[in-house]
């Protein structure tokens, strides 16, 4: 159901007894101007924290609360609330966490499946190639050199 904020923010005026003058003074608009806000379905955002502050009432959730966001996946386009996206993202953020945990375990079982001597041996190569990368970033030529060293242990 769309929103219309000018009926909102008349009817919170109303229900603090704020005089239509008083407060168009107060948003710095004209009394006749004030009227052209409660009929004004929507409101630009610096005028209505402006509203926000001067009746001390956050009207923003209004729209994270009821206006669903346009969704898009791949051709699809659908609406969700805020509130179906943020359990999306916690859903994904759990998957993810289970994801990196699963593969610690593959990790240390392709570990324990080489053996000792082998594990030992990847880890060499692999701090080797490591430091070969860092070095060929800091001087191309030596990179180079460091690498036939290595290699003829």
């Amino acid at each position: 159901m769309p929103i219309h904020i000018g009926k909102i923010i008349l009817e919170h005026v109303e229900s603090l007894g704020l005089n239509k003058s008083e407060f168009a003074r107060r948003i710095g608009v004209t009394p006749q101007n004030v009227y052209t806000v409660f009929r004004r379905p929507s409101i630009g955002t610096n005028l209505l924290l402006r509203i926000s502050r001067v009746l001390g009432y956050n009207f923003f959730q209004y729209y994270t609360v009821h206006e669903p966001l346009l969704v898009t996946d791949g051709d699809q386009q659908t609406y969700a609330s805020a509130q179906e996206l943020e359990k999306q993202v916690n859903e994904m953020q759990n998957e993810k966490d289970l994801l990196a945990q699963e593969n610690a375990y593959l990790k240390e079982l392709n570990t324990l499946l080489r053996g000792p001597a082998e594990a030992q041996e990847t880890a060499d190569s692999y701090v080797t190639v490591k430091k070969t990368v860092k070095r060929k970033k800091a001087a191309p030529g030596h990179a180079k050199t460091i690498a036939r060293k290595t290699k003829k242990k």
